[in-house]
């Protein structure tokens, strides 16, 4: 009988040792799966501004030119001049103001240069793009543009010296419907020309848009 005791009780050990042993191996699985559920739901947090730099667009660089001055066709209401005015400088001038408004742009200028020269100086810029202005007289007065000049422009691209675009800026805003405004001086209407034509390459390069 004791015998029969004993092995019982050995039986009965062993039994709640397997048991145990069970258990423990079932919570280690199950504490170890959840590890890899818990590392593979984890979201990767991205670096703060990494974005935000790339999307980042670098100001534009601007070099407007003017070329010298056509002294020989300078005539007309103007021709009395002995020395004709710097003219030139106030069509760059309202380029320049006009360039200057857009946020952490960077605008220099030059006179007297001629179109090879711009083209030239638009090949050695990694950045800049180079405006070349010129301005010529005799110009057939309309109603459309009262200005007795006419102001060209080319817009040179960096690196290349290619011609981007090209035009005339207007001397005189014109709207439908309304007459000219009178007793503006040739100074103000070479001013305005400049700054048409900075409005013109802002909307060909897209700027702000």
């Amino acid at each position: 009988m004791r015998s029969a005791n004993t092995y019982h009780q050995s039986k009965q050990v062993f039994s709640l040792l397997t048991i145990c042993l069970m258990c423990a191996s079932a919570s280690a699985l199950l504490a170890q799966s959840g590890r890899k559920q818990t590392e593979t739901a984890s979201p990767t947090v991205p670096q703060a501004g990494r974005d935000d730099k790339r999307d980042q667009v670098p100001p534009p660089a601007f070099i407007v030119l003017t070329s010298a001055p056509e002294r020989s066709r300078y005539t007309g209401a103007h021709a009395g001049y002995a020395q004709p005015p710097s003219l030139e400088y106030q069509a760059r001038g309202g380029c320049l103001l006009a360039l200057r408004k857009i946020r952490g742009a960077k605008v220099s200028e030059d006179e007297d240069v001629a179109r090879w020269e711009a083209r030239e100086t638009a090949r050695t810029e990694n950045k800049a793009w180079v405006i070349w202005m010129e301005l010529r007289w005799d110009k057939t007065i309309s109603t459309y543009d009262p200005t007795p000049f006419r102001l060209r422009y080319l817009l040179f691209e960096p690196r290349t010296g290619r011609i981007a675009a090209s035009g005339v800026g207007r001397g005189v805003k014109h709207a439908w419907g309304k007459g000219q405004p009178l007793n503006i001086s040739l100074e103000e209407q070479l001013r305005q020309a400049g700054r048409d034509i900075a409005a013109q390459v802002v909307s060909e390069l897209k700027i702000g848009q």
